[in-house]
């Protein structure tokens, strides 16, 4: 799981939530309630609610194990119950479903197109933070970097050192899926062609998605 502080804001107010993707199927609900119980305790700050964000194809496993009772319920309530929670998975193209809320949901309300782009921009920002030395490269003193367009430029991206396990793999595979172009239902997507196999750890997970 990949988790982060997300600042939403909406006219006037901003809240901080706590998002937690869950990118793939990471075992029975006891093994996965005890996974959010370890991500949850590292993660004790105030927030105004929390939002677990997962593929669609989870969603009936999920739902399923997070009844009143199981222990992801007891773990994702465990702010109390003046922080909602909602779940949400996204599909093949990157967009938001929301499957449930608990806890006084009506009390918070997001624009979906506006919690999406949040998501993918803050969570990019947050892994880039972590570690920006590794990611953004700044050229050697007297040389510069020149792009196959033949754009000269002191620093440069390098996007295989964005994210490390898993987790934070499938996290940036999510964010590419909005990015997809739109096929007729008479295409049938056959290749994905990438300039790099250092990016090909995100590769894997955008074809699951897809």
């Amino acid at each position: 799981m990949y988790a982060y502080k997300l600042r939403l804001r909406d006219r006037e107010r901003e809240d901080s939530v706590l998002l937690i993707f869950s990118g793939c199927y990471e075992g029975t609900d006891l093994e996965y309630g005890t996974e959010l119980e370890i991500l949850l305790k590292a993660n004790e700050a105030s927030y105004q609610a929390v939002i677990l964000l997962f593929p669609s194809y989870l969603a009936k496993f999920i739902l399923c194990g997070s009844e009143p009772g199981s222990k992801i319920y007891r773990n994702v309530t465990r702010y109390g119950v003046s922080v909602p929670v909602f779940f949400y998975n996204f599909n093949g193209s990157g967009e938001l479903t929301k499957e449930k809320e608990i806890h006084n949901p009506n009390s918070l309300s997001y624009d979906t197109n506006l919690l999406l782009a949040s998501i993918k921009d803050q969570g990019i920002r947050n892994l880039v933070v972590q570690r920006k030395d590794s990611v953004i490269l700044k050229a050697p003193p007297g040389t510069i970097f020149q792009k196959p367009s033949d754009r000269h430029c002191s620093e440069f991206i390098k996007a295989s050192e964005l994210a490390v396990g898993s987790s934070e793999n499938q996290f940036v595979a999510f964010c590419l899926l909005s990015y997809m172009p739109t096929f007729r239902a008479d295409i049938e997507l056959a290749h994905i062609w990438v300039d790099t196999s250092n990016i090909g750890s995100f590769i894997e997970p955008l074809i699951n998605y897809i």
